[in-house]
């Protein structure tokens, strides 16, 4: 097994970002970007049954 540490390199998750994150996420609605025909529609159904 590697070690994290070595494993991470320099890229590791730990302290302060030095960078501004934001623009790494964005706000959409899905059930906008799926038109009223697709196969997702149909599926959808089934999936969120109770």
């Amino acid at each position: 097994m590697i070690p994290a540490e070595e494993a991470a390199g320099e890229s590791a998750m730990m302290g302060r970002q030095d960078r501004d994150q934001r623009q790494l996420f964005y706000e959409f609605c899905l059930d906008e970007m799926i038109p009223r025909d697709h196969l997702l529609r149909r599926i959808n159904v089934f999936a969120t049954a109770v």
